[in-house]
């Protein structure tokens, strides 16, 4: 996954757009530009994504008239539209084939059928029968029930286009397993190959065809490390991260745990289990967002009324709650459970009839009449509406993000109201202060310089002393990014941006003697004698370790850096380092201590080195043509202690 400037391919667009009509202008455009620029065009041609649109007719002209390019950049470029000729000519196949389903007169399905098979179908993965006979290895059936989820918009965008009608009842069997078993397989398929186009765009692999299949390298080639060793210090950290005294309060919140007297007395109320573990998973889940929106009592303003963050935890936690409970009561594999309900019926249930926590269901709620055109939203709702009824599918809890839900809410559905001495403030301070309050509590030289307009001087986000280097950073928070689109839209809208702040902070002291002498007086760090080290500092670890960031003066990246590991690194000066177990099939935690200010750069240039061994890829060959390597659960072996080791990280 490699950014370009959104600038570069929107020029791009604004010039081929009056050749729209002209087969031949448009063909000897690309083979102009091709001469001209090479490969870096055809980098421009794939981001604008210029050819999921043009007909396949024009592709394959261009594809003839390259002949006239040198033959590495012909080779690259017939390549890649090799394959996007293999994926939309498969995608054409397979959107006829689900609207000759949908449409066939010999039965009439109901959106209600498609919905309870979908929950039925979930179930019997989940019990060890994988979708529709595939190889039962335990693995593969793991990857098929993420990806019948992952294709959720797809199944509800073709359930609108085909104008399903709705029964308005509770399906007690599956009717139509056949069809509906070919619907969910159809849809999966077509999710497939939309995300193969979107990210074959970004340049996040390299596909090349060995014998009948597409073969994936992921690109950059370390990606695959970077996101393993991602991975491990995330679910480590979700483990520390659960104190013991939170244990305790949520659990006398929801009234599981009571304690009498001078805590001589406990008594634990086992039924309250299921509503204590969705708490804790809320809790943990809004620990993420708390560095962009503040504690939970930040306010919003939604249908001219004011509520708390914390009136939508309350909503979402009953919510969860209530799906859970009845998910547990009908855990038989044949029992797929389908509830439909309508507004006060639901209110009621969950707990909340009079509570002004109600009014706020809708932004849980994904709207089948109102949002037609926006079927990615629906993986960012746990419930489905159509006017006053809703729909609770059980699976939905499983699939959906509680964080990123609630930064879809407070992003895009209301008006946050945050409050920073007495003023208004922006996504991001809150995270700033935050920085620089740790910076200050590990005894670090800390300092902030304000925008000097006069000056020439940006604002920089904050530099620490460390040792005998300067840290310099810039801080950029946000939800962690879940789809390949969303994962591409942050880099180059937020790393590209960042890349370009911290590249010009770093121009100006290099260059500039006196931005320089504003940036000494203004943070009181000297920065002469100092050796520079400039990085991105973000709230997440998604593009931990990445290595494209190039400063545009010198041969040189800005790391980019997750602030948990830094703040692991600095408070007990040791980096994680992770090994793989053949024997168990799960990662071993050690650390390497850390001391130095050199040693902190050499992290931040290679932080995936740390992870030492890990297991060998699965390709799965599937019968769409693609071979891909399978992305396995991350086991952490939590029976091995922590150890300390005395080699340094990569050697």
């Amino acid at each position: 996954m490699i950014p370009i400037d959104p600038k570069t391919c929107k020029n791009f667009i604004d010039e081929i757009s009056i050749y729209e009509s002209d087969v031949e202008k448009l063909v000897t455009y690309f083979i102009v530009r091709y001469l001209d620029k090479g490969l870096e065009f055809h980098n421009i041609v794939l981001r604008s994504k210029i050819l999921f649109e043009i007909s396949l007719d024009n592709i394959k002209e261009l594809y003839l008239r390259l002949e006239a390019v040198p033959e590495k950049i012909r080779t690259t470029a017939r390549n890649d539209l090799n394959f996007i000729l293999f994926v939309r000519n498969r995608q054409m196949i397979c959107d006829k084939q689900i609207k000759d389903l949908l449409i066939n007169p010999e039965y009439k399905l109901c959106i209600e059928d498609i919905l309870f098979h979908l929950e039925y179908t979930v179930k019997l993965i989940e019990g060890g029968k994988p979708f529709l006979g595939q190889p039962n290895n335990k693995k593969i059936s793991s990857s098929q029930l993420e990806h019948l989820q992952e294709s959720f918009d797809v199944v509800v965008e073709y359930i609108i286009k085909n104008s399903l009608p709705f029964s308005y009842k509770t399906p007690l069997k599956s009717k139509f397993q056949n069809i509906c078993d070919q619907f969910f397989l159809l849809t999966s398929y077509l999710k497939s190959f939309r995300d193969l186009l979107e990210e074959h765009s970004y340049r996040s692999y390299i596909p090349y065809l060995l014998d009948d299949y597409w073969i994936l390298n992921r690109n950059p080639e370390y990606w695959a490390k970077m996101e393993k060793y991602r991975d491990l210090n995330d679910i480590y950290q979700e483990e520390i991260d659960k104190t013991l005294d939170e244990e305790v309060d949520l659990m006398q919140n929801v009234g599981a745990l009571k304690i009498h007297g001078d805590n001589e007395v406990v008594r634990i109320d086992f039924a309250k289990a299921s509503e204590f573990a969705v708490a804790m998973q809320i809790h943990q889940n809004y620990k993420k967002l708390i560095d962009i929106y503040g504690d939970p009592d930040t306010e919003f303003t939604y249908r001219d009324r004011n509520y708390s963050v914390n009136d939508l935890l309350c909503l979402i936690k009953a919510v969860y709650a209530y799906i859970t409970e009845q998910n547990e009561d009908k855990r038989n594999i044949k029992s797929a459970f389908l509830c439909l309900m309508g507004r006060k019926a639901l209110l009621r249930a969950i707990g909340l009839d009079n509570a002004k926590e109600g009014n706020l269901l809708d932004l849980l709620s994904y709207d089948l009449n109102n949002d037609v055109n926006k079927h990615y939203l629906v993986h960012d709702k746990v419930l489905l509406k159509s006017d006053n009824l809703f729909f609770i599918l059980p699976s939905r809890i499983n699939e959906i993000a509680i964080e990123r839900m609630l930064d879809k809410i407070l992003t895009n559905q209301v008006a946050v109201n945050f409050k920073r001495e007495n003023k208004s403030e922006q996504k991001g301070f809150v995270f700033e202060d935050n920085l620089e309050n740790f910076f200050k509590s590990m005894g670090l030289k800390f300092g902030r310089v304000p925008q000097n307009k006069n000056r020439g001087v940006p604002e920089i986000d904050g530099m620490f002393v460390f040792d005998n280097y300067v840290f310099i950073y810039e801080a950029k928070a946000s939800i962690l990014p879940n789809s390949a689109i969303d994962t591409y839209n942050f880099l180059k809208d937020t790393l590209l941006k960042a890349r370009e702040q911290i590249d010009c902070r770093m121009f100006l002291i290099l260059e500039n003697p006196d931005a320089k002498a504003y940036i000494e007086q203004k943070s009181g760090i000297d920065i002469e004698n100092l050796n520079l080290a400039p990085f991105i500092l973000l709230n997440h670890r998604k593009f931990s370790g990445y290595k494209e960031l190039k400063s545009s003066f010198s041969d040189f990246y800005f790391p980019v850096v997750c602030f948990d590991d830094l703040k692991t690194i600095l408070a007990q000066r040791i980096v994680p380092v992770w090994n793989y177990n053949k024997d168990k099939d799960m990662y071993a935690r050690s650390v390497n201590p850390l001391n130095t200010g050199e040693e902190l750069w050499n992290f931040m240039l290679n932080q995936f080195e740390n992870l030492e061994t890990m297991e060998e890829p699965i390709v799965h060959l599937n019968d769409l043509g693609v071979g891909y390597q399978i992305v396995r659960p991350t086991i952490i072996d939590d029976t091995t202690p922590t150890k300390f080791q005395r080699k340094t990280p990569g050697g």
